[in-house]
């Protein structure tokens, strides 16, 4: 029983990620494009599977390491997530906004990055 579930909900999610895959090739008009790099960290899951932390360790090895100029978004869901990377980028640019592409364009003029 909990495998034929688990198969459903599998076929429904790569359903799922074929329909977006189709939706961006047949209407490409709905794709926005910055000068620089977009990494993109997330899931289908909400909080505590880690990926603020990784995100700030991604952006400070990016800056430390390999020599990226980072800015970093963030749609801000909670004011504990936009602290903790306030508080550990501090040398890094933060954008907090709901609008993705409009951070990103912002982060674009006012800080230069290329990623």
């Amino acid at each position: 029983m909990k495998k034929a579930f688990v198969r459903v909900l599998a076929g429904l999610y790569g359903a799922l990620v074929r329909l977006t895959q189709w939706s961006y090739t047949t209407f490409p008009f709905r794709i926005r494009k910055v000068q620089a790099h977009v990494i993109s960290i997330g899931n289908i899951t909400w909080g505590g599977t880690g990926k603020t932390p990784l995100v700030i360790k991604l952006a400070q090895e990016m800056t430390s390491h390999y020599g990226r100029k980072v800015a970093v978004l963030t749609r801000g869901y909670g004011d504990d997530e936009v602290q903790e990377m306030r508080k550990k980028l501090q040398d890094i640019p933060l954008i907090v906004g709901r609008d993705r592409v409009r951070s990103a364009q912002e982060a674009v003029e006012k800080f230069g990055p290329n990623t």
